[in-house]
């Protein structure tokens, strides 16, 4: 395949073609780690192995060395980059199934929009011809150089190197495992993936790097444990500094977000009634809306405004439509909406004059609530002479106190229903129908339709 892909210096990555063609280091850096996401996980839905994955991001950041993120959009170059890399990697998919998982990955996972365009959909053949279009010019990029030599197999042999079968045994638990050293050092590998460290460095140094972090991680003091004098990444295969170590080191660590390769932070956009955000862009259509008049703009954000009210239901539903459909469907919102602000002011009001009427209800039956309470005391004053009546002929005769007994607690009970029955009946009219009257209003407000309708770039 000729010679390798030439290695850049630091400098040479630093001063990106994106950097003079207006991208700030920081919106590159978190550029590449996005989409690099973006292509592991189209890759892990395909079932593609990780030596697919990482020849996909090395194709990648190839290409960026090469061009701007403002000449070729990165969504579709990291869709082809997977495409090439099954190929060359003799793990072939299919291009419409590359597309269409790349899709899910974007639509629904990142961007959160519903349903994925179909196969046999315009949007979907459009951009499986622009794959095929800048396929070819990715192959140019990267100078048909498709072979890429990773750092995976180089480290499986320097771990071999450093710890024999002995040492397997004896540090069991510090080695193997899914927290071991071997398999720390594998997660380094791929997050390096999410930099442009491949541009800089040969998979042998990369491959020292990261056990020299996966030591550290462990807290392994590997020198002591084999009573070394010197470092052991200074002799034998490995031939290193401590600076060039801990160098490769820091642009690894920066891919887990360090200060550098946060965002920006934005504010949030205003809420609506719904809860959903009543106008939400994406980057392409903030970037249109910036080349735009005023009158456009207004025009363009109250559409924006009432897309957002819409429910998904709704909205999927106004998109399939044409342009007269779409005009008839919004005078069927904005009347449907005029007529439920009306009813809402209405029953509003009239809850405002039951509540009212109850008050004043509530005032005027004070003083037969006072009469009833003064009718209650009589008859108890009756009760307590009737039992001591009865206290007194009971050292005559128990049969008599028993009939007094009986007759007394009768007599209780006739006079207390003769007491309330004013109340009652005080409070069975003009209240208890206003009351009846509001709870019809309650239902009918549960009841009916609300006032108002409700409405690709990963990193770490």
């Amino acid at each position: 395949m000729g010679k390798d892909f030439p290695k850049l210096t630091k400098e040479e990555v630093k001063n990106s073609p994106s950097l003079r063609d207006g991208v700030p280091k920081e919106t590159e850096d978190q550029y590449r780690k996005e989409t690099v996401k973006w292509i592991s996980k189209t890759g892990e839905s395909l079932g593609m192995p990780q030596f697919s994955i990482a020849t996909a991001s090395v194709y990648f950041h190839r290409f960026y060395s090469r061009y701007s993120f403002k000449e070729y959009d990165r969504l579709l170059l990291a869709c082809t980059c997977l495409f090439l890399a099954g190929k060359a990697q003799e793990t072939r998919k299919k291009l419409d199934d590359v597309i269409d998982h790349f899709n899910y990955v974007i639509y629904q996972k990142v961007r959160r929009q519903g349903k994925r365009p179909g196969k046999t959909s315009k949007v979907f053949k459009d951009f499986r011809a622009l794959v095929v279009k800048t396929e070819a010019i990715l192959m140019e990029a990267i100078e048909f150089q498709f072979n890429v030599k990773h750092p995976y197999g180089v480290l499986v042999n320097y771990i071999k190197i450093l710890f024999t079968k002995e040492d397997n045994e004896k540090f069991k638990d510090i080695l193997m495992g899914k927290q071991g050293l071997a398999q720390v050092a594998w997660f380094f590998v791929n997050d390096s993936l999410r930099s442009p460290l491949c541009l800089m460095y040969g998979p042998e140094e990369v491959a020292t790097a990261v056990i020299y972090m996966a030591m550290k991680h462990k807290k392994i003091e590997y020198d002591k444990i084999k009573n070394r004098t010197t470092p052991w990444y200074t002799e034998g295969n490995f031939k290193m500094k401590k600076a060039e170590l801990e160098a490769i080191g820091e642009i690894i660590l920066d891919a887990y977000g360090g200060p550098k390769a946060k965002k920006p932070k934005e504010k949030a956009p205003e809420r609506g009634k719904h809860g959903s955000s009543q106008i939400k862009l994406t980057r392409q259509e903030s970037e249109r809306l910036k080349t735009m008049s005023n009158e456009q703009k207004a025009k363009f954000l109250k559409r924006k405004k009432f897309e957002g009210s819409l429910t998904r239901e709704d909205r999927a539903k106004y998109y399939k439509m044409n342009n007269e459909e779409k005009l008839q469907f919004k005078k069927m919102v904005y009347e449907k909406r005029k007529r439920k602000a009306s009813h809402a002011i209405s029953s509003q009001r009239h809850d405002k004059k039951v509540s009212q009427s109850a008050t004043s209800n509530s005032q005027a039956s004070l003083p037969d609530q006072k009469s009833a309470g003064a009718s209650d005391k009589t008859a108890k004053n009756g009760l307590d002479d009737g039992n001591t009546a009865g206290s007194q002929k009971n050292d005559e005769k128990k049969s008599e106190v028993d009939l007094d007994n009986k007759h007394g607690s009768s007599q209780k009970e006739t006079q207390i229903s003769k007491a309330r029955q004013p109340e009652a009946t005080h409070h069975s009219d003009p209240v208890s129908q206003n009351f009846g009257n509001g709870l019809a209003v309650e239902k009918a407000d549960k009841n009916g339709t609300p006032s108002s309708m409700p409405a690709l770039s990963p990193g770490d």
